[in-house]
């Protein structure tokens, strides 16, 4: 379903709303994807949502650390139908927690952890 633009505050509320999202990016043509994640990963992951993405570096990384999240080659249909249904299962099943995620996402992906390292090696240097 493709809600087309929406503001910053629909996409939240349609957030709130969903079970799982979907980040189906070019990672290989994309420069930005290729080195870092997608900001809208963060944002599904702090909302609490399983995600289905395509393999970007960190995406295999948090495939092995959470359960509700899957990496898929890229658009086949038949691959993103499994992996839709088997999260749907798991949605329907309670073995999603949506504060798992949300803890992880701050644990793994919020900025203020790798600030604070920075800022550490950087006091050590003077």
């Amino acid at each position: 379903m493709d809600l087309g633009d929406q503001s910053f505050e629909n996409m939240l509320s349609i957030m709130a709303a969903s079970d799982i999202g979907v980040l189906l990016y070019d990672y290989r043509r994309s420069f930005g994807n290729r080195f870092q994640q997608p900001g809208r990963l963060t944002e599904y992951l702090r909302a609490g949502l399983a995600v289905i993405s395509t393999p970007f570096p960190s995406a295999k990384r948090i495939e092995r650390d959470l359960n509700s999240y899957v990496c898929v080659g890229g658009y086949d249909i038949q691959e993103l139908g499994r992996a839709l249904e088997s999260l749907f299962h798991q949605v329907g099943k309670g073995e999603v927690s949506r504060e798992r995620i949300k803890h992880y996402a701050e644990d793994n992906l919020s900025y203020e952890p790798a600030a604070d390292t920075v800022y550490r090696l950087v006091m050590d240097l003077e």
